[in-house]
């Protein structure tokens, strides 16, 4: 008898822990931040002539928790079909060495845009404020095709 009531008590006891594990998983914590309505873009060029072409255009936008997304788009004569780009912010040290501040991901060649939601610090690996980041004045925005430099843009 005593073996009955304890499995019944341990059968009883499961439903509880189901169900306080379906209600904590039910939150998803992956979801991508909002916008918020601030937004400034900047101009990506190309110097593969010699001198500055335009070549697209990137930009910051303001999320509902004050961080930043990154959009880049670049124009068609500087898009390659199935190629995915790198792309980044850097800022040159004191010495002249460039230093990646943030990676803004991949840019796909056949479109020509890449996002970046929210736009995390290389160094610190926290999501980057939008004030902060439009801030920066001289970092540049690159756009690589291997170690080829495909366009930039220099925040200001």
């Amino acid at each position: 008898m005593k073996n009955l009531i304890s499995g019944c008590i341990s059968k009883w006891m499961i439903i509880p822990v189901l169900a306080l594990l379906f209600v904590s998983c039910s939150k998803n914590e992956d979801t991508t931040p909002a916008f918020q309505g601030g937004s400034k873009t900047y101009k990506l060029y190309n110097y593969s002539t010699g001198s500055a072409v335009e070549a697209g255009t990137f930009m910051f936008s303001e999320l509902q928790n004050g961080g930043a997304s990154a959009t880049i788009n670049l124009s068609s004569g500087y898009r390659l079909a199935g190629v995915k780009f790198k792309s980044n912010i850097t800022v040159a040290d004191a010495q002249g060495v460039e230093l990646v501040y943030a990676d803004l991901g991949d840019v796909d060649g056949t479109s020509g845009i890449g996002e970046k939601n929210p736009v995390i610090s290389s160094g610190t690996n926290a999501a980057i404020q939008y004030n902060d980041i439009i801030a920066k004045t001289g970092y540049t925005v690159k756009v690589m095709n291997g170690s080829n430099v495909q366009a930039k843009g220099t925040i200001q």
